[in-house]
Formats: C-alpha cells, sequence, structure tokens
C-alpha cells in the first residue's frame, strides 16, 4: 500500500528512462512494480487504455508516451504578457476579412483544406494550415490601408458598423486567427 501513496501527484518528470528502457519511477524501480501500481501511474499520468493491460503492456505505453512528449512537446521558456491570449473585439472579424479576401491570402484562404505542399510537410506546418495562418498572423499585426479599412461601407448591414475603430490593432496569434474564422 505503501508504493501505490507514493505515486499520488506523479508527473512525467518523475519517470527515469535511459535508452528508451524505464528504470524508475519516483526512485521506485519498474521491475519492482506491482500491476496495481502500474495502474496508478497511468491513472496519475492520465493515460488511457490501460485498464485490462498486462504490466508489459502498461510499461511499453508510459516509454512510448514519454517518448512522444519529449519529441513533440513544446515547453514555453518564458511568460511573456504580449503571449497571453488576446480577446476578440468587433473590429477583429471585419479587419480578418479585409486580410482573409486581399490578392496576398484570397487563393491562399480558397485552398485550405487540400492536400499539404511537401514543403508545408517537411517544414512540420501543414497541421492546422499554420504555414498559411502565420502570414495571416503577421499582415494582421501590421499596419496596412487596404486592411485598416471598412470596405463596403454602403452596404446596409454595414452601415451599422460605423462606429467601430478599425486601425486598433489586437494582436492575435496563428490559432486565434484561425478561430476566428471558425467562430464565424
Amino acid at each position: 500500500m505503501e508504493a501505490v501513496n507514493k505515486f499520488i501527484d506523479l508527473t512525467w518528470d518523475d519517470l527515469t528512462i535511459v535508452d528508451e528502457e524505464p528504470k524508475a519511477v519516483k526512485d521506485v524501480d519498474v521491475q519492482s512494480l506491482k500491476y496495481r501500481d502500474l495502474r496508478m501511474i497511468c491513472t496519475q499520468l492520465k493515460i488511457r487504455g490501460v485498464k485490462s493491460s498486462t504490466k508489459e503492456q502498461m510499461i511499453k505505453k508510459l516509454v512510448s508516451i514519454h517518448q512522444i512528449k519529449s519529441r513533440y512537446a513544446k515547453v514555453p521558456e518564458t511568460t511573456d504578457v504580449s503571449d497571453a491570449a488576446t480577446r476578440k473585439e468587433p473590429q477583429c472579424i471585419y479587419r480578418l476579412l479585409n486580410i482573409l479576401f486581399s490578392d496576398a491570402f484570397a487563393e491562399g484562404f480558397a485552398q485550405l483544406g487540400n492536400v499539404a505542399a511537401r514543403t508545408e510537410l517537411d517544414g512540420g506546418k501543414a497541421a492546422n494550415n499554420q504555414l498559411f495562418w502565420e502570414g495571416v498572423q503577421e499582415a494582421f499585426s501590421g499596419q496596412d490601408e487596404a486592411h485598416d479599412n471598412l470596405h463596403f461601407a454602403d452596404d446596409e448591414v454595414l452601415e451599422a458598423v460605423h462606429d467601430i475603430d478599425f486601425k486598433k490593432i489586437v494582436p492575435h496569434d496563428w490559432k486565434k486567427a484561425s478561430s476566428l474564422v471558425e467562430a464565424s
């Protein structure tokens, strides 16, 4: 019972893996762990799909997920105030629409969802069309007369938004910009 209590508040840092072989969990040798201990470890690390697994399968899953986390997890080095999440303001969606339907981005916007180009795949930015949305983010953050104005101001529906300041720029990251389109 003592070993199970030892694994409460377990983190991935408590797992010792050397040469793709698990050695210890919180200084407890992996070979000495019981089935119940491994279940507790998997529960604490939020590993699913091990309910009816053997000890060996759970150990392999621990190693596999640890490798994935160490290869692909991005740990922020510092927290910057400018990286904080920003709220959508009324002008954001209009500004974003101006950018998406501009000459520079209209073709790329129309191609979203198509098979990614080899350069995007090689660069690792094919997921979520990251390369396209990073370009949109850069344009969104910059000053451009074409993006800072309300187009079709003579439209009846858009007459109601004449009081919005389109020159005010709210810095959104590429993920937020893509989610603005999905939300509208």
